[in-house]
């Protein structure tokens, strides 16, 4: 599957809460990589930082996609990330799993998650049934992501991050479009 034919919708975090992402996995001694198995050369196209996915569509929706997008009126949304996760892979024919931060529901991001859906559907991120996440990495092996999960949480402490942009990029690689 080429993905270098969508379009997505992610949540920008601020540096410094980057910056505590980073300083979770930097316990880790694996390189992680968020793009991914089937994506060709997917370590170097690894280029968006720690952010969450609200959509995808394909590039040829992008006209309209960046007039919804011109339209939503953004405040700073606080977000409580709760634990770290391992969950199957999200597009059909990956075989790997995902290693990912969970997000506690926030009625904020909600607002915004069900706005995008109404004026551009894409079933896969309806947000009756799409779990919002931060993916740290993708791994075939689903035991090697289980041990990285519990490393993780060892020492744990749920903490919250802000965002007050969302940015669209073509994907992969990745092209920055709004």
């Amino acid at each position: 599957m080429k993905m270098n034919n969508k379009i997505t919708c992610i949540a920008l975090f601020e540096n410094e809460d980057l910056n505590k992402i980073e300083n979770i996995v930097s316990i880790l001694d694996d390189k992680l990589c968020k793009v991914p198995l089937f994506i060709e050369d997917r370590e170097k196209v690894d280029t968006l930082p720690y952010h969450t996915t609200l959509s995808v569509w394909d590039i040829e929706q992008q006209n309209k996609v960046t007039e919804v997008f011109k339209n939503i009126n953004m405040q700073k949304i606080e977000l409580e990330v709760s634990e770290v996760k391992v969950k199957k892979g999200y597009f059909t024919g990956d075989e790997s799993w995902n290693l990912y931060l969970a997000i506690n529901e926030n009625s904020k991001l909600r607002e915004i998650q069900d706005y995008i859906y109404q004026n551009l559907p894409n079933e896969k991120y309806n947000p009756e049934t799409f779990i919002i996440h931060i993916t740290l990495h993708c791994d075939s092996d689903y035991e090697k992501l289980n041990l990285m999960k519990e490393k993780l949480m060892r020492n744990f402490i749920p903490f919250k991050i802000k965002f007050n942009k969302l940015g669209l990029f073509v994907i992969y690689p990745v092209k920055k479009v709004l």
